[in-house]
């Protein structure tokens, strides 16, 4: 038996109501329902992806992504809370960052002044200001005990030298002298031998001549010329002092003298003792005692010996040798660096540098391999029993790394009157 036409579906129909009164629905069941035309099979074929042509594809794609926006998904706002959040690639901050009592971990070596510092970073700066701290406190307390020493010296030898008479000028034996400056002749008002001053009556001049026998002393002119030393002020306290001096011919001149305390007339910050040379004169050596002495009770001259002599005269002049001259750190900033120049005695006070041009030279580290600058400046910043510590600037030099100082000309440190 065959149907045709509205027959045909409603038999159809009626069966497959029939049926799903049975099971339900099946899938195809519905598709026909639902106005699709074909057998099964063919209804299979149309739900596989490859139904639609490439063409058919990219419209489909691309009209979904035109339809979907954040608010169509229930994400609206959410590119305002992304801006609001930091990135883990890097970011800025707008406002302040509040870390509720949370740590910032693994933070590197700061480089610039607004870097924030790792407390590794902070304790090597503590420690290394404390450590200068402690080292400044160290030579201050140095300072102080030398000087109270230095005033008991004074005052053991000032009540010992009625019966033991000390010669009291440094490096008075010309025969064999201390003499850093290393001239064999001098002219003008200056130095000349350590300790020993030549001064000449305004533009009158004379001249210290250094040979084997010791000091000719000759006068260019009429005017007035001394030879002598300076002292501390109010270090020679007693009422007399004895100069003897012995001559080329070891003829032994000796004078009651006075202690001068003023400079034509001005105060001066010294005290000291001269021989007026009148004519010209070769001397040996020289003494100063304390109290009146004659040709009868004058003590034998001893000579104190070159070592003696040296130790006593560094105290107000240090010439430094040694190569290198000291070593020492740059700063952790760079740019400066500190040398300590090693010294066998402390100097009496502050010593100033004295140098004809600014010519040393810097050795330091740069990475692996070695470089050298010449500095820009130089000062004197501290002085100990050790030495004395310069200062050098220099843009070139690299923060923390050790350097070492080479000088290409004379320098000297100064303690002089």
């Amino acid at each position: 038996m065959s149907l045709t036409g509205n027959a045909e579906g409603k038999v159809l129909r009626g069966t497959i109501n029939k049926l799903t009164e049975l099971r339900g629905y099946s899938a195809y069941e519905v598709a026909l329902l639902n106005g699709f035309s074909g057998t099964e099979e063919e209804w299979l074929d149309s739900l596989r992806a490859d139904v639609f042509s490439e063409e058919e594809k990219k419209e489909l794609v691309k009209e979904v992504a035109e339809s979907v926006t954040l608010e169509s998904i229930g994400l609206d706002g959410i590119e305002k809370d992304v801006a609001s959040k930091v990135s883990k690639s890097g970011d800025t901050m707008t406002g302040s960052l509040n870390m509720s009592g949370n740590k910032v971990l693994n933070v590197g070596t700061p480089t610039a002044n607004t870097d924030v510092a790792n407390k590794q970073y902070v304790d090597n700066v503590t420690d290394g200001a404390k450590a200068y701290t402690d080292e400044r406190i160290t030579e201050t307390r140095e300072y102080v005990d030398t000087n109270v020493n230095e005033t008991k010296s004074y005052a053991t030898t000032f009540a010992k030298k009625v019966s033991n008479p000390r010669n009291l000028l440094d490096n008075s034996d010309f025969r064999n002298p201390v003499n850093q400056r290393g001239g064999t002749s001098y002219s003008g008002a200056k130095y000349t031998l350590d300790r020993w001053y030549l001064w000449s009556d305004g533009s009158h001049t004379g001249t210290a001549t250094i040979s084997a026998d010791g000091v000719m002393l000759e006068r260019n002119d009429s005017g007035r010329m001394t030879f002598g030393q300076r002292f501390p002020l109010n270090f020679l306290l007693a009422d007399h002092y004895t100069l003897a001096y012995c001559d080329f011919n070891n003829v032994v001149h000796i004078e009651s003298c006075e202690v001068k305390r003023d400079n034509e007339g001005e105060p001066t910050e010294y005290d000291r003792i001269e021989i007026e040379v009148t004519e010209d004169i070769g001397i040996k050596w020289a003494a100063l005692y304390e109290g009146a002495y004659t040709a009868e009770t004058l003590p034998d001259y001893q000579p104190k010996g070159y070592a003696q002599e040296l130790l006593e005269c560094l105290r107000y002049y240090f010439k430094p040798e040694n190569v290198p001259i000291g070593s020492g750190y740059c700063r952790l900033g760079g740019g400066v660096a500190d040398v300590l120049i090693p010294a066998p005695i402390k100097m009496r006070t502050m010593p100033t540098l004295e140098y004809s041009t600014l010519d040393f030279n810097i050795r330091y580290m740069n990475g692996s391999s070695g470089a050298t600058c010449v500095p820009d400046e130089v000062a004197v910043r501290t002085f100990a029993a050790n030495g004395i510590t310069l200062t050098f600037k220099q843009t070139n030099l690299p923060g923390n790394v050790p350097v070492s100082v080479y000088k290409t000309t004379e320098f000297a440190f100064s303690a002089d009157l």
